[in-house]
């Protein structure tokens, strides 16, 4: 039987530790630890998401609590005028705040998605991670940060897609990194949710190699068919 290194999955923005990726690597034989980072963008049952995050914020708790407060009151007076009002004044509110509180959400779920993976890397110690789309760019982070060493593989990496919703600079978050020769970066140039340009300039700035393949666009499932993925995890792991 092979001998694969083990792997510690960090999955896609949507997804979840149990996605076809980690089911068909472990069907191979592969060992395998994803932990589930709770993260979405608009779902209320991940604590981790990013609405979630908006919405505790007490900037919204407040505007939701004078909003609700017209509301009760014009319905106790039978009166429908201050129910529109409220309507309209968040409105306006969210039209003028909505941007800045999506932008903070955005990089408070962020850094929990970082801290989960951080925990994970103590208990699980992989030889290798992988890193798809949203967690390609927690993996980047991770590395930065210096909380992993080791040699990972980057499938669409959205590391320039969350600094720009983050409103950060990620050419300048990347000066510096050191993991170009132990990191590998897959990105199907048919991609229509991370740009493959993205990677392009990630693989320029920082020299790390990148592979533009045919492989079933964002979510380069065809990696695990013709045998690609498992490859690039052997080549980085050594």
């Amino acid at each position: 039987m092979a001998s694969y290194p083990r792997v510690m999955f960090v999955h896609g923005l949507e997804s979840g530790p149990s996605g076809e990726k980690v089911q068909q690597l472990r069907a191979m034989g592969v060992d395998v630890s994803a932990a589930d980072m709770r993260m979405s963008l608009k779902r209320l049952d991940r604590y981790h998401s990013v609405m979630r995050n908006i919405l505790r914020s007490p900037e919204v708790q407040v505007a939701a609590a004078g909003a609700a407060a017209m509301v009760g009151a014009g319905l106790m007076r039978k009166k429908m005028w201050p129910v529109a009002l409220a309507g309209v004044g968040v409105g306006a509110w969210w039209t003028a705040r909505g941007d800045e509180l999506t932008r903070q959400a955005v990089c408070t779920s962020y850094e929990q998605c970082v801290e989960v993976q951080r925990r994970a890397l103590e208990t699980f110690k992989p030889d290798v991670v992988l890193g798809s789309s949203w967690g390609g760019a927690i993996t980047l982070e991770l590395m930065l940060r210096g909380h992993w060493t080791g040699p990972a593989v980057l499938l669409a990496p959205a590391f320039h897609a969350a600094h720009r919703r983050m409103g950060i600079d990620a050419v300048a978050r990347l000066e510096g990194f050191d993991g170009a020769s132990r990191t590998l970066i897959f990105h199907d140039p048919t991609d229509d949710t991370v740009p493959l340009v993205d990677s392009e300039r990630l693989s320029e700035q920082t020299g790390t190699e990148l592979r533009a393949v045919s492989a079933g666009g964002h979510r380069l499932m065809g990696l695990l068919t013709d045998g690609q993925l498992v490859a690039g995890l052997e080549q980085v792991a050594g």
